[in-house]
């Protein structure tokens, strides 16, 4: 019995040092990356593809099929479904890095 209470805080601790991790990630981290693709005046949706609790944030790019993990997107856009316009910079990716989307890097945003 003491080793099921042992190993049920043992997995508590990681899942609440995972959160505190994604929550406590910093912009820093991907400014630094090299820019791979700048995008200019493109049509998006902002998606919440977290919960209301926990929410995780993209922009569906459907022009190149793929989803954006913006790092510096600010409070007035997070909401689901929002059409928005956007330019920024996608960042570098290392080959094993698993993400919710492509790095991103806002310059410019309106609402569409």
């Amino acid at each position: 019995m003491m080793r099921f209470i042992t190993l049920i805080l043992l997995l508590l601790a990681i899942g609440i040092s995972y959160r505190n991790a994604r929550q406590n990630r910093s912009y820093a981290f991907v400014k630094e990356r090299k820019t791979i693709e700048t995008l200019q005046a493109k049509k998006g949706v902002i998606r919440n593809i977290g919960s209301n609790e926990d929410p995780v944030y993209i922009i569906t790019f459907q022009e190149q099929s793929i989803n954006l993990f913006p790092c510096n997107l600010s409070a007035e856009f997070m909401h689901n479904n929002k059409p928005v316009q956007f330019s920024g910079n996608m960042k570098y990716m290392y080959p094993l890095e698993d993400e919710y989307g492509q790095y991103f890097e806002i310059k410019e945003m309106k609402e569409e």
